[in-house]
């Protein structure tokens, strides 16, 4: 039988993974996104994900969905949506509860990285109404990209 791996330490994993990761490579997760898929995913486990997934993941989208969003940027969110999207990656989703979204926060924060410029105060404005859409009215000021 194989080693136990700790709860935190998959999360360790993750990261030491995600770091080899190219933008070449979170594109071709691409191919699992699609706006259906998406909302099947935050309506299964939105309200799982809280705050400080949620926000990151409806930032990624909402610019995705900017007209001003050039296409290679595009390129880059839907891989890092597809990533979030897929049940088994680096640390499979049901794994350990909120841990086995570490590595989807990861890899949307690594694509909001490259894409900063192109977040508005009109798509922050939409991802705190959705938040409060799918959380309900007890969603918190958050900028995890300040």
């Amino acid at each position: 039988m194989g080693r136990k791996v700790p709860v935190l330490g998959l999360l360790n994993i993750a990261k030491s993974k995600l770091g080899e990761i190219r933008i070449k490579d979170i594109r071709r997760y691409g191919r699992h996104f699609s706006e259906a898929s998406f909302r099947d995913k935050l309506r299964a486990v939105g309200k799982l994900l809280g705050e400080n997934i949620l926000f990151p993941i409806l930032k990624g989208y909402y610019v995705l969905t900017s007209p001003t969003t050039k296409a290679g940027e595009k390129a880059l969110l839907i891989g890092a949506l597809g990533y979030f999207i897929l049940p088994f990656d680096f640390v499979p989703d049901f794994l350990a509860g909120l841990l086995g979204f570490g590595d989807d926060l990861m890899v949307i924060t690594f694509a909001l990285a490259k894409v900063q410029n192109n977040i508005t105060p009109e798509i922050e404005e939409k991802v705190e109404r959705m938040m409060r859409k799918i959380l309900g009215e007890r969603t918190a000021e958050i900028d995890l990209l300040a």
